[in-house]
């Protein structure tokens, strides 16, 4: 009796994973929480604490966008990447690191390209890039910087003209 709750329970979880990975993919939810929570709903779970970890979806992430990508999302991700590099590049003197998805090659055409920024204050990376950025694109153009005052990291996300494609 033990047995079959414990297959059934695996089995769930691997429905999770790759639920969570599809919703991901498709729905560009960054997340990994609220498409563990919104694959569970889907699954008529939502009550489950049997949730798969971050590394299991970011597999079966892979693995989808492997079989279910196709041209467009290898396009996309080498768009990115190149928005990356002009990124990394303006924004040398913070030595900025990539993280997230443009990095890990799971980054799809609705994806942002995701860097981490270090200075003394997180105020000196927008001034670099208020007084740099906002003069070169246009008043219409928007240029996102989202701030994580933790361990004064600036998190900055590259002009919108890259995230679309």
């Amino acid at each position: 009796m033990a047995r079959g709750k414990q297959t059934r329970d695996l089995r769930m979880r691997e429905r999770l994973v790759q639920e969570a990975a599809r919703i991901m993919a498709v729905e560009g939810i960054r997340d990994f929480s609220q498409a563990k929570r919104k694959a569970a709903l889907h699954l008529g779970a939502p009550g489950t604490t049997n949730l798969p970890q971050n590394r299991e979806i970011q597999a079966a992430l892979e693995d989808y966008q492997r079989l279910f990508g196709g041209e467009r999302q290898q396009l996309a991700l080498r768009t990115l990447r190149e928005a990356a590099l002009e990124a990394m590049q303006f924004f040398a003197p913070f030595s900025p690191r990539l993280v997230g998805g443009v990095l890990d090659g799971t980054a799809g055409p609705e994806s942002a390209v995701d860097l981490h920024c270090f200075a003394d204050t997180p105020e000196d990376v927008v001034l670099f890039s208020w007084t740099r950025v906002c003069r070169l694109i246009p008043r219409s153009a928007a240029c996102d910087l989202m701030m994580s005052t933790t361990s004064s990291r600036c998190i900055g996300l590259w002009p919108a003209k890259y995230r679309s494609i």
